[in-house]
């Protein structure tokens, strides 16, 4: 995985490994990188996601962790350990404290 993957690498690579993804998150998705304005490219040549693009985003992974693994924002969660296996069946793998940071970042949607 690159340092700091664009959220489409990590899209990519479930369509690469045939993982069956919720319609609303292909449709979010879709709606979010394919109509994208051109813009600034990071060092990997992904545009850099505009603000409402982010909250988009983080909506989607909140939503997920809240609704598919009963993460609560703001709450000790022992479904962290789930959600690092599911993302580990993948053949993929992140760091602990990464998802932590990343779901703690989402959860700024929520105020």
């Amino acid at each position: 995985m690159p340092g700091n993957a664009h959220p489409t690498w990590f899209y990519d690579i479930a369509c690469e490994k045939g993982v069956a993804l919720p319609g609303m998150v292909c449709t979010a998705f879709d709606e979010l990188f394919d109509a994208e304005e051109p813009g600034k490219t990071s060092a990997e040549g992904h545009s850099e996601l505009r603000e409402s693009e982010r909250k988009s985003l983080y909506k989607i992974v909140i939503g997920l962790a809240a609704g598919g693994y009963r993460y609560k924002a703001g709450s000790r969660n022992t479904s962290l350990s789930e959600m690092l296996a599911d993302i580990q069946k993948l053949g993929l793998s992140i760091d602990g404290d990464t998802l932590r940071k990343w779901l703690k970042e989402a959860e700024s949607v929520l105020e």
